[in-house]
C-alpha cells in the first residue's frame, strides 16, 4: 500500500493494547497527509474497554459524520 495515496484515515489505538505498540500507530499516522490518531483510553487491542466497544464505536461514528 502506498500511504501517500490514502486521502483520509482515522486510526484508533487502545492505550492498553499489549499486541501493537502505540508508537507504531503514531509512526503510521505520521506518514499520512490527513491521518488522525485517536487513542481510546482503557481500550485493549480489540478496542474494548472492560469488554465493551461502545467507546470505540462512538469515535468511528463521529469520524464518519464528517
Amino acid at each position: 500500500i502506498n500511504l501517500r495515496q490514502i486521502q483520509l484515515l482515522q486510526h484508533l489505538h487502545g492505550d492498553k493494547d499489549e499486541v501493537v505498540a502505540l508508537s507504531d500507530s503514531e509512526e503510521l499516522v505520521n506518514h499520512l497527509q490527513k491521518g488522525k490518531l485517536i487513542v481510546v483510553h482503557g481500550a485493549d487491542h480489540n478496542l474494548k474497554v472492560n469488554g465493551d466497544r461502545s467507546k470505540s464505536i462512538k469515535q468511528i461514528v463521529e469520524f464518519l459524520a464528517i
